[in-house]
Protein backbone atom coordinates (compact mmCIF):
# COMPACT_ATOMS: atom_id res chain seq x y z
CA UNK A 1 0.00 0.00 0.00
CA UNK A 2 2.70 2.63 1.04
CA UNK A 3 4.10 1.52 -2.41
CA UNK A 4 1.29 2.26 -4.44
CA UNK A 5 1.14 5.78 -2.21
CA UNK A 6 4.32 6.84 -2.88
CA UNK A 7 4.14 6.02 -6.91
CA UNK A 8 1.04 7.77 -7.02
CA UNK A 9 2.80 11.38 -5.33
CA UNK A 10 5.95 10.72 -7.77
CA UNK A 11 3.60 10.48 -10.59
CA UNK A 12 1.85 13.55 -9.68
CA UNK A 13 5.18 15.35 -9.21
CA UNK A 14 6.18 14.56 -12.24
CA UNK A 15 3.47 15.28 -13.61
CA UNK A 16 3.24 18.92 -12.09
CA UNK A 17 6.75 19.16 -13.41
CA UNK A 18 5.63 18.28 -17.31
CA UNK A 19 3.27 21.15 -17.32
CA UNK A 20 5.89 23.51 -15.98
CA UNK A 21 8.91 22.18 -18.60
CA UNK A 22 6.08 22.56 -21.52
CA UNK A 23 4.49 25.65 -20.75
CA UNK A 24 8.06 26.79 -21.34
CA UNK A 25 7.97 24.95 -24.49
CA UNK A 26 4.47 26.27 -25.78
CA UNK A 27 5.93 29.94 -24.75
CA UNK A 28 8.63 29.12 -27.42
CA UNK A 29 7.33 27.75 -30.21
CA UNK A 30 4.43 29.72 -29.85
CA UNK A 31 7.16 32.96 -30.59
CA UNK A 32 8.50 31.00 -33.14
CA UNK A 33 5.42 29.96 -35.47
CA UNK A 34 4.34 33.56 -35.10
CA UNK A 35 7.94 34.18 -37.28
CA UNK A 36 8.39 31.10 -39.73
CA UNK A 37 4.84 29.85 -39.94
CA UNK A 38 3.05 26.99 -38.10
CA UNK A 39 5.13 23.51 -37.90
CA UNK A 40 4.33 21.20 -40.76
CA UNK A 41 1.92 18.63 -39.57
CA UNK A 42 4.28 16.00 -41.28
CA UNK A 43 6.98 16.88 -38.48
CA UNK A 44 4.53 17.58 -35.68
CA UNK A 45 3.92 13.14 -36.61
CA UNK A 46 7.99 12.76 -36.45
CA UNK A 47 7.96 14.07 -33.03
CA UNK A 48 5.42 12.46 -31.22
CA UNK A 49 6.46 9.44 -32.90
CA UNK A 50 9.72 9.82 -31.54
CA UNK A 51 8.80 10.78 -28.14
CA UNK A 52 6.66 7.70 -28.31
CA UNK A 53 9.42 5.53 -29.24
CA UNK A 54 12.76 6.78 -27.31
CA UNK A 55 10.82 8.43 -24.19
CA UNK A 56 7.50 6.33 -23.69
CA UNK A 57 5.21 9.37 -23.87
CA UNK A 58 4.13 12.21 -25.62
CA UNK A 59 4.35 13.97 -22.75
CA UNK A 60 7.55 14.88 -24.09
CA UNK A 61 6.87 15.65 -27.63
CA UNK A 62 6.68 19.65 -27.30
CA UNK A 63 10.30 20.72 -26.75
CA UNK A 64 10.74 18.61 -29.60
CA UNK A 65 8.21 20.34 -32.07
CA UNK A 66 10.28 23.39 -30.82
CA UNK A 67 14.14 22.14 -31.31
CA UNK A 68 11.95 21.02 -35.04
CA UNK A 69 10.84 24.41 -35.19
CA UNK A 70 14.18 25.94 -35.24
CA UNK A 71 15.86 24.27 -37.22
CA UNK A 72 13.06 23.79 -40.06
CA UNK A 73 13.57 19.74 -39.47
CA UNK A 74 13.68 16.96 -37.29
CA UNK A 75 17.34 15.49 -36.32
CA UNK A 76 17.73 12.27 -34.35
CA UNK A 77 19.00 12.59 -30.99
CA UNK A 78 17.34 15.58 -29.40
CA UNK A 79 16.43 15.42 -25.87
CA UNK A 80 13.25 17.09 -24.73
CA UNK A 81 14.54 19.18 -21.56
CA UNK A 82 11.53 18.11 -19.72
CA UNK A 83 12.79 14.09 -20.43
CA UNK A 84 16.54 15.54 -19.57
CA UNK A 85 15.81 17.63 -16.20
CA UNK A 86 13.02 14.83 -15.05
CA UNK A 87 14.32 11.38 -16.15
CA UNK A 88 17.87 11.56 -16.69
CA UNK A 89 19.51 14.85 -13.93
CA UNK A 90 18.16 13.10 -10.93
CA UNK A 91 20.23 9.71 -11.93
CA UNK A 92 23.44 11.89 -13.05
CA UNK A 93 23.46 14.42 -10.35
CA UNK A 94 20.84 13.65 -7.53
CA UNK A 95 21.06 15.85 -4.59
CA UNK A 96 24.83 16.42 -4.91
CA UNK A 97 24.15 18.53 -7.69
CA UNK A 98 21.91 20.52 -5.22
CA UNK A 99 25.56 21.68 -3.69
CA UNK A 100 25.99 24.29 -5.53
CA UNK A 101 22.70 25.89 -4.82
CA UNK A 102 24.79 26.72 -1.74
CA UNK A 103 27.48 29.28 -2.24
CA UNK A 104 29.13 29.38 0.56
CA UNK A 105 30.65 25.79 -0.27
CA UNK A 106 32.43 26.81 -3.50
CA UNK A 107 36.13 27.49 -1.47
CA UNK A 108 35.70 24.38 0.11
CA UNK A 109 34.91 22.58 -2.77
CA UNK A 110 37.36 23.76 -5.11
CA UNK A 111 40.25 23.99 -2.87
CA UNK A 112 40.50 27.80 -2.42
CA UNK A 113 40.41 28.08 -6.51
CA UNK A 114 41.62 31.78 -6.78
CA UNK A 115 39.14 31.72 -9.58
CA UNK A 116 36.31 32.36 -7.60
CA UNK A 117 36.29 36.15 -6.22
CA UNK A 118 34.01 34.99 -3.10
CA UNK A 119 35.07 37.64 -0.48
CA UNK A 120 32.57 36.53 2.53
CA UNK A 121 29.53 34.56 3.17
CA UNK A 122 26.42 34.63 5.17
CA UNK A 123 25.30 31.70 6.75
CA UNK A 124 22.79 31.08 9.32
CA UNK A 125 22.98 35.08 10.50
CA UNK A 126 26.70 34.47 10.45
CA UNK A 127 29.01 36.04 8.43
CA UNK A 128 32.56 34.04 7.17
CA UNK A 129 35.75 34.54 5.43
CA UNK A 130 35.56 32.93 2.35
CA UNK A 131 39.10 31.10 2.63
CA UNK A 132 38.66 30.38 6.55
CA UNK A 133 35.23 29.90 7.47
CA UNK A 134 36.36 31.85 10.58
CA UNK A 135 33.31 33.80 11.56
CA UNK A 136 33.73 37.80 11.02
CA UNK A 137 32.24 39.93 13.85
CA UNK A 138 29.76 42.20 12.34
CA UNK A 139 31.51 45.43 13.44
CA UNK A 140 34.02 44.48 11.63
CA UNK A 141 32.12 42.83 8.55
CA UNK A 142 32.07 46.47 6.46
CA UNK A 143 35.68 47.28 6.44
CA UNK A 144 36.63 43.62 5.75
CA UNK A 145 33.87 43.59 2.62
CA UNK A 146 35.14 46.70 1.20
CA UNK A 147 39.35 46.59 1.73
CA UNK A 148 39.92 46.40 -1.87
CA UNK A 149 36.86 47.40 -3.28
CA UNK A 150 33.97 50.24 -3.55
CA UNK A 151 31.57 48.35 -4.67
CA UNK A 152 30.40 44.62 -3.47
CA UNK A 153 27.60 42.28 -5.25
CA UNK A 154 25.62 40.22 -2.92
CA UNK A 155 24.02 36.62 -4.35
CA UNK A 156 21.52 34.51 -2.32
CA UNK A 157 22.11 30.93 -2.03
CA UNK A 158 19.24 28.59 -4.51
CA UNK A 159 18.25 31.65 -6.62
CA UNK A 160 18.33 31.36 -10.58
CA UNK A 161 17.44 33.76 -13.07
CA UNK A 162 18.51 36.49 -11.98
CA UNK A 163 16.88 36.71 -9.31
CA UNK A 164 18.45 37.29 -5.20
CA UNK A 165 21.22 39.48 -6.31
CA UNK A 166 22.27 42.80 -4.31
CA UNK A 167 24.51 45.54 -4.98
CA UNK A 168 26.28 47.46 -1.89
CA UNK A 169 28.38 50.78 -2.09
CA UNK A 170 30.72 51.38 0.98
CA UNK A 171 29.80 54.81 1.36
CA UNK A 172 26.19 53.17 1.83
CA UNK A 173 26.22 49.80 3.48
CA UNK A 174 24.47 49.44 6.57
CA UNK A 175 25.46 46.64 8.86
CA UNK A 176 21.73 46.65 10.18
CA UNK A 177 19.63 46.99 7.18
CA UNK A 178 21.87 44.42 5.48
CA UNK A 179 21.33 41.57 8.01
CA UNK A 180 18.02 41.87 8.21
CA UNK A 181 17.75 42.03 4.02
CA UNK A 182 19.98 38.99 3.47
CA UNK A 183 19.40 35.38 3.47
CA UNK A 184 22.61 33.19 3.22
CA UNK A 185 24.74 33.53 0.51
CA UNK A 186 27.47 34.88 -0.93
CA UNK A 187 29.59 38.78 -1.20
CA UNK A 188 31.72 39.07 -4.13
CA UNK A 189 33.75 42.13 -5.25
CA UNK A 190 31.99 44.10 -8.28
CA UNK A 191 33.52 43.29 -11.35
CA UNK A 192 34.90 45.06 -14.25
CA UNK A 193 34.72 43.34 -17.71
CA UNK A 194 37.05 42.78 -20.27
CA UNK A 195 36.70 45.41 -23.29
CA UNK A 196 35.71 42.67 -25.62
CA UNK A 197 32.48 42.57 -23.78
CA UNK A 198 32.11 46.39 -22.56
CA UNK A 199 31.74 46.97 -26.43
CA UNK A 200 28.57 45.15 -26.58
CA UNK A 201 27.15 46.41 -23.83
CA UNK A 202 28.20 47.28 -20.50
CA UNK A 203 25.12 48.01 -18.46
CA UNK A 204 25.97 44.93 -17.04
CA UNK A 205 28.34 42.35 -16.22
CA UNK A 206 28.37 39.59 -19.37
CA UNK A 207 28.36 35.94 -18.55
CA UNK A 208 29.90 32.74 -20.39
CA UNK A 209 28.39 29.59 -19.76
CA UNK A 210 30.18 26.24 -19.90
CA UNK A 211 28.75 22.93 -19.52
CA UNK A 212 30.80 20.16 -18.79
CA UNK A 213 29.98 16.37 -18.47
CA UNK A 214 32.26 13.73 -16.61
CA UNK A 215 32.14 10.21 -19.04
CA UNK A 216 33.81 7.61 -17.41
CA UNK A 217 36.17 9.13 -15.27
CA UNK A 218 36.87 11.60 -18.31
CA UNK A 219 35.90 15.67 -18.81
CA UNK A 220 34.55 16.80 -21.88
CA UNK A 221 32.40 20.40 -22.95
CA UNK A 222 29.17 19.56 -23.95
CA UNK A 223 28.44 23.34 -24.95
CA UNK A 224 28.93 26.95 -24.55
CA UNK A 225 27.63 30.19 -25.05
CA UNK A 226 27.56 33.94 -23.52
CA UNK A 227 24.96 35.92 -22.39
CA UNK A 228 25.23 39.68 -23.38
CA UNK A 229 23.33 42.22 -21.30
CA UNK A 230 20.34 43.90 -23.44
CA UNK A 231 19.15 46.94 -22.15
CA UNK A 232 20.00 49.59 -19.44
CA UNK A 233 20.38 46.52 -16.61
CA UNK A 234 21.98 46.10 -13.29
CA UNK A 235 22.84 42.12 -14.01
CA UNK A 236 21.79 39.64 -16.14
CA UNK A 237 18.22 38.14 -15.56
CA UNK A 238 15.17 36.41 -17.74
CA UNK A 239 14.35 38.54 -20.78
CA UNK A 240 17.44 41.18 -20.28
CA UNK A 241 19.92 39.32 -22.22
CA UNK A 242 20.93 38.14 -25.91
CA UNK A 243 22.52 34.42 -25.71
CA UNK A 244 25.28 33.53 -28.41
CA UNK A 245 26.45 30.23 -28.74
CA UNK A 246 30.01 29.77 -28.86
CA UNK A 247 32.24 27.87 -31.12
CA UNK A 248 34.07 24.58 -29.00
CA UNK A 249 37.26 24.57 -31.13
CA UNK A 250 37.81 28.23 -31.60
CA UNK A 251 36.10 30.61 -29.01
CA UNK A 252 34.15 32.19 -31.95
CA UNK A 253 30.98 33.93 -31.78
CA UNK A 254 27.61 32.01 -33.47
CA UNK A 255 26.98 34.24 -36.41
CA UNK A 256 23.13 34.69 -34.38
CA UNK A 257 22.57 35.44 -31.02
CA UNK A 258 19.01 35.28 -29.57
CA UNK A 259 16.23 36.95 -28.32
CA UNK A 260 14.63 36.04 -25.04
CA UNK A 261 11.98 34.81 -27.57
CA UNK A 262 14.90 33.15 -29.42
CA UNK A 263 14.50 35.50 -32.15
CA UNK A 264 17.50 35.36 -34.11
CA UNK A 265 19.43 38.19 -34.37
CA UNK A 266 23.23 39.18 -36.55
CA UNK A 267 23.71 41.84 -33.89
CA UNK A 268 23.48 43.46 -30.47
CA UNK A 269 19.85 45.82 -30.08
CA UNK A 270 22.32 48.38 -28.56
CA UNK A 271 25.72 48.60 -30.38
CA UNK A 272 24.62 46.96 -33.49
CA UNK A 273 27.74 44.99 -33.64
CA UNK A 274 27.72 42.31 -35.41
CA UNK A 275 28.60 38.55 -33.32
CA UNK A 276 30.03 36.83 -36.40
CA UNK A 277 33.52 35.95 -36.18
CA UNK A 278 34.13 37.58 -32.84
CA UNK A 279 36.43 35.14 -30.81
CA UNK A 280 36.03 35.03 -26.92
CA UNK A 281 39.68 36.35 -25.05
CA UNK A 282 41.37 33.90 -23.10
CA UNK A 283 38.35 30.48 -24.27
CA UNK A 284 40.60 27.99 -24.47
CA UNK A 285 41.93 28.57 -20.66
CA UNK A 286 38.36 28.71 -19.33
CA UNK A 287 37.73 25.67 -21.44
CA UNK A 288 41.06 23.88 -19.63
CA UNK A 289 40.22 25.35 -15.93
CA UNK A 290 36.40 24.40 -15.44
CA UNK A 291 37.55 21.04 -17.30
CA UNK A 292 39.95 20.15 -14.14
CA UNK A 293 37.49 21.79 -11.40
CA UNK A 294 34.61 19.72 -12.76
CA UNK A 295 37.17 16.30 -12.19
CA UNK A 296 37.58 17.68 -8.42
CA UNK A 297 34.16 17.14 -7.73
CA UNK A 298 32.93 14.19 -10.24
CA UNK A 299 30.03 13.45 -7.22
CA UNK A 300 27.95 15.28 -10.29
CA UNK A 301 27.79 14.12 -13.97
CA UNK A 302 26.90 17.87 -15.70
CA UNK A 303 27.86 21.42 -14.60
CA UNK A 304 27.22 24.20 -16.17
CA UNK A 305 29.57 27.56 -15.19
CA UNK A 306 29.20 30.83 -15.74
CA UNK A 307 32.57 33.15 -15.81
CA UNK A 308 33.64 36.23 -17.40
CA UNK A 309 37.22 37.54 -18.30
CA UNK A 310 37.96 40.96 -16.16
CA UNK A 311 39.70 43.91 -17.17
CA UNK A 312 43.21 42.87 -15.72
CA UNK A 313 42.62 39.49 -18.47
CA UNK A 314 41.70 37.41 -15.53
CA UNK A 315 39.35 34.38 -14.89
CA UNK A 316 36.33 35.38 -12.62
CA UNK A 317 33.91 32.01 -12.12
CA UNK A 318 30.33 33.96 -11.43
CA UNK A 319 28.95 30.92 -10.24
CA UNK A 320 28.33 27.10 -10.53
CA UNK A 321 25.22 25.09 -11.77
CA UNK A 322 24.43 21.39 -10.94
CA UNK A 323 20.99 21.54 -10.01
CA UNK A 324 19.50 21.81 -13.58
CA UNK A 325 22.43 22.86 -15.99
CA UNK A 326 19.62 23.30 -18.85
CA UNK A 327 20.03 22.43 -22.11
CA UNK A 328 16.80 23.13 -23.90
CA UNK A 329 18.97 26.30 -25.73
CA UNK A 330 22.08 24.30 -26.66
CA UNK A 331 19.13 21.69 -28.15
CA UNK A 332 17.37 24.01 -29.84
CA UNK A 333 20.06 26.15 -31.43
CA UNK A 334 23.24 23.84 -32.28
CA UNK A 335 21.93 19.98 -31.04
CA UNK A 336 22.16 17.39 -30.88
CA UNK A 337 24.97 17.74 -28.16
CA UNK A 338 24.38 14.65 -26.58
CA UNK A 339 25.90 11.04 -27.57
CA UNK A 340 24.23 7.67 -26.94
CA UNK A 341 27.61 7.22 -24.40
CA UNK A 342 26.97 10.17 -22.62
CA UNK A 343 24.10 8.11 -20.75
CA UNK A 344 25.56 4.31 -21.01
CA UNK A 345 25.85 3.99 -17.16
CA UNK A 346 22.39 4.72 -16.34
CA UNK A 347 18.80 3.33 -17.14
CA UNK A 348 16.91 5.47 -18.23
CA UNK A 349 13.03 4.53 -19.03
Amino acid sequence: MKEHIKQFYIDLKKSYWNQSFNKDALFYLRNIESREGKLNKSLIKICDEYALDCFKSKVYAPWLYVYTAMHKEFKEGWIPDNYFGIEILPKINGSYGKIASLRPLNKKIFNNSVFFSDVAYISNKNFFKSETLEIINRHEIKDFLFANTDQIVFKENDTAKGNGIYFFHKNDFDIEKVSSLLKDGVFQPKIVQNDFFSQFNNSAVASIRISTMINRGKCEVKFADIRLPNGNITHIKVGGHVRIPINLENGTLNKYGYLSNWQAIASHPQSNIEYANKIIPKFNEMIQLVKSLHLQFPLVKMIGWDLIIDDDNQIQILEWNGSHPGIKFAEATVGPIFNIKDFSDITTN
